[in-house]
């Protein structure tokens, strides 16, 4: 009695145990190579699934600012405030921005070569850094156009691969 008693508990605590299995997530650079390994534990939460997943993001969105060197980003020159990394992109585009005498960031457009408006990111004056999301966008080539508040505006050639 003892064994089968022993047995039953035993298979109890194996099942309820089973679906705890950690999970291990990576990050990879352009080239293909690992950079970043994370084991994700999963907990319950009384936090509903959208206010998890807001929160997933923004820290998601922290840890890629906080990989990239201010190196990676391309500039249009030397001299330019703007400046931009990757390209081509796979995912995720990030920008980034100096304010310098005032001369905001207004907003950010993005346009196919044929001249058709994708998406417009608006109220970014209060900001110097923005990733715009590419994983919805078909292979191509893209044309992002900054406006400033002044009225200046540039624009950057992008390749979605």
């Amino acid at each position: 009695m003892n064994k089968i008693t022993f047995l039953v508990f035993s298979l109890l605590l194996f099942t309820v145990n089973s679906h705890s299995q950690t999970k291990i997530t990576f990050d990879y650079d352009s080239a293909g190579n690992q950079i970043v390994r994370r084991i994700v534990f999963s907990r319950l939460s009384d936090k509903t699934t959208d206010e998890t997943t807001k929160e997933e993001q923004k820290t998601n969105e922290l840890e890629e600012q906080e990989k990239i060197n201010d190196n990676d980003f391309q500039k249009f020159n030397e001299e330019d405030v703007f400046s931009y990394y990757p390209n081509p992109v796979k995912e995720k585009l990030f920008l980034k921005w100096e304010l310098i005498n005032n001369n905001k960031v207004e907003s950010i457009d993005i346009y196919t070569l044929n001249g058709n408006l994708l998406k417009n990111y608006g109220r970014l004056s209060n900001e110097n850094f923005y990733s715009i999301d590419f994983q919805n966008y078909p292979l191509g080539t893209y044309i992002l156009l900054i406006n400033y508040n002044n009225g200046d505006s540039k624009s950057i050639k992008i390749v979605k691969n």
